[in-house]
């Protein structure tokens, strides 16, 4: 089934970019795609999905570009995570960013603050079951922030402790 005319990819390809291709293109194929997997499984007895239509009806999809301009404390967007309060926290390598769906504020590392972000080169973010971010830095170690206290919470380094200052990775 074709379900541009070439001509039409091609314009859209040298308008809007690929992206915007690919996103047209999935849409289509998702909405004949759940039409048939809806028929295939009424007819064999598994649950009925949604089609994408029914979706569409509820909200438009809307993307934001968010920069320094916005109050990121820098471009380069190393981490990401959600915490339980359904704040966005955007990980860089000049700060740490916890967006609220109209403004970012900013974690930076205050000298002789101990409750301050470790290090202002966030590596790696991580929400536990419990809701709690957790940043890795790149010097600095790793910290937990305390929501109730809008504060960080080091974790020790040495023998007792983590062993390394760079924490790459949560898991």
């Amino acid at each position: 089934m074709r379900l541009f005319p070439s001509f039409c990819r091609q314009l859209v390809a040298s308008l809007f970019g690929g992206l915007l291709l690919c996103v047209a293109l999935s849409c289509a194929v998702n909405s004949a795609h759940s039409q048939t997997v809806a028929q295939a499984n009424r007819q064999s007895g598994h649950p009925v999905l949604a089609p994408v239509q029914t979706w569409r009806k509820f909200a438009d999809t809307v993307f934001h570009r968010l920069s320094i301009q916005n109050g990121l404390p820098q471009y380069s967007a190393t981490a990401i995570a959600q915490d339980g309060d359904g704040f966005i926290w955007v990980g860089t390598q000049g700060g740490l960013a916890r967006w609220d769906g109209y403004r970012f504020r900013n974690y930076l590392p205050v000298q002789n603050d101990a409750h301050s972000l470790p290090d202002n080169y966030v590596m790696s973010l991580y929400t536990d079951p419990r809701g709690r971010i957790w940043v890795g830095t790149n010097g600095g170690g790793l910290a937990q922030y305390d929501n109730k206290l809008d504060r960080f919470i080091r974790i020790p380094i040495g023998p007792q402790a983590i062993s390394h200052v760079t924490i790459n990775a949560i898991i």
